[in-house]
């Protein structure tokens, strides 16, 4: 009896929440959900537990130690019409710890603006901004753990908004597996 109430208690309370807002788009710092990095993107970005590259700035901050050497990582992605996403970052190994730098802009031009039918007013630009800094530690030999912070700006029109955001991100690698656990955008504009 308890475990059938259980189950029935689970599935309303379920049913009845939201996690967040009402779909994708809705609410500020859309850009965030934009991927980076080719491979990425060609995984559909299930890859905070292979990424070993500049973009576990982005994916997974606990795998900044993972592979062989420091690299930086740059990508340029001319996505639908006039929508540009760029993405420069960079990671450095220092025995147990990792650091990683990453920036990541997305900028739409000429917006044109309307109040009648007819020919635009004005044009105006979108631009959208993440300055992020990473670091990483490992706690035994195969668990990481990270921590990302950022600096995020957005302006569309006369519009403006900044703010901050944090990613914590744990790997743990054992033999060819690895597991992750990522927490994202976490903060507040």
């Amino acid at each position: 009896m308890k475990k059938n109430f259980l189950v029935i208690f689970v599935l309303l309370f379920t049913i009845a929440s939201y996690a967040q807002n009402d779909g994708s788009g809705n609410t500020g710092l859309a850009f965030l959900k934009l991927g980076v990095g080719a491979r990425a993107l060609a995984m559909g970005e299930a890859y905070s537990s292979v990424c070993d590259d500049g973009t576990a700035v982005i994916y997974n901050p606990a795998r900044l130690n993972s592979g062989n050497s420091n690299n930086v990582t740059l990508m340029y992605n001319s996505a639908m019409k006039d929508l540009t996403n760029n993405f420069i970052g960079a990671k450095f190994k220092y025995n147990k710890l990792g650091i990683g730098v990453g920036l990541f802009k997305t900028n739409i031009e000429g917006i044109e603006i309307r109040t009648i039918p007819g020919a635009p007013i004005d044009k105006f630009d979108a631009q959208n901004l993440s300055l992020n800094v990473s670091l990483c530690y490992e706690l035994y030999e195969n668990l990481s753990v990270g921590l990302t912070s950022k600096m995020l700006y957005e302006k569309i029109y006369l519009d403006e908004s900044s703010g901050y955001g944090f990613d914590i991100g744990t790997n743990y690698t054992k033999d060819n597996m690895s597991f992750s656990f990522v927490l994202s955008n976490l903060g507040s504009v």
